[in-house]
Order: structure tokens, then sequence, then C-alpha cells
């Protein structure tokens, strides 16, 4: 059986620029709702995640985190979609990844749900690159560390360009004899 090689979307596949532009749109998006642009500050901070519940439950005039979050999520999704075009993923990167495919599983590993992604795909005509699709539901609060995790068949390589590596999952000995996951930046 051929080994699993796993890689994540934005910033890989999917340039980073489409991620950040649909970032903004949604804290646009939400400062237009609420009648109120002080919303719009959140975007650029780093802790973001934590005021989306409160925007939203400010919005939606209820408390309920799961509700929140497919609100929230979805309406992400639809600027995220909106900003992809065809000039907006890694044709290299889509290329190296068809010329193996046929040595490995490719794996797309996201937390953004399986319609979306089915859409982006068909949008960058990349639909044909991966073997299966590991996802978050919309209603769940994104976690890609989760979904790795949750992996039957441990993947041989993951790449992700968030930690700007590939790291394999072999293990080695070390000369103490304890066992450690090897990670190697290219």
């Amino acid at each position: 059986m051929k080994s699993i090689l796993a890689t994540d979307l934005a910033g890989s596949l999917l340039k980073n620029n489409v991620v950040e532009k649909a970032h903004k749109e949604w804290f646009n998006i939400m400062a237009i709702l609420l009648k109120d642009d002080s919303v719009k500050k959140f975007a650029a901070k780093p802790d973001y995640f934590r005021h989306i519940h409160a925007i939203m439950e400010r919005y939606l005039g209820i408390k309920d985190n799961k509700l929140t979050t497919l609100f929230a999520r979805s309406l992400f999704q639809m600027c995220w979609l909106a900003a992809v075009k065809d000039d907006s993923y890694n044709k290299e990167y889509a290329d190296f990844l068809r010329r193996i495919k046929g040595r490995f599983r490719i794996i797309l590993v996201t937390s953004t749900p399986k319609d979306i992604i089915d859409a982006v795909l068909k949008k960058i005509s990349c639909a044909d690159i991966f073997d299966n699709i590991i996802t978050n539901k919309i209603t769940e609060e994104p976690d890609k560390d989760k979904l790795l995790k949750c992996m039957k068949e441990k993947p041989m390589f993951y790449i992700t360009e968030s930690k700007n590596s590939i790291k394999t999952s072999r293990r080695r000995k070390r000369k103490s004899g304890k066992m450690m996951k090897s990670k190697r930046n290219i």
C-alpha cells in the first residue's frame, strides 16, 4: 500500500492572500451589519478568533457557541469562496502533487468544510489531485491538529506552509534509545 502524503490547503495549495482577503471581508461585513466600524479592528489582532463569538452574539442576540460558530463559519466560507480566483493557487505545488500522485496517496487535511472545499478545488481545477479529503464540520471550531490525530493511518509526510516545513511521521531512535518524531525543514 502506498504511503500517505497529507497537505493542508491555505498557504500550501491556495495562496495566503485569499484567506487574508476573506478574513478582512468577514470583519467588514460584520461591521456593516452591526453598524460599528470598530469591529474591523479585530481583523488585525493575532487573537482575533476569541472575539468572533462575542461579535456573533452581539449580532444574533443569543449566546450559543455552536450556533454562533455555524453562522460565523458560514459567512467566512462565503467570503473565502468568493475570494478564490483562477490564479489563487500555487500552480507549481499542484503540478508537484500531480507528479507524485502515483507514488503516494495524497490526502487534503483542512478545517474548511467539505462542501466549500469541493467548490474551491473545482474553481482552481485541482479536484483531481486528492485521494481523500479530511475536514471539520462547519459547526466545529477549526482544528487541523485534531483532524491529523484522528487519522487511522498516519501520513509519512505532512506538508503545511504554516510551519514552513515538511514533517515526517517516521520515528527514529535517538542515542539514548528513546523514540522521537523526526522533523525536517526544507
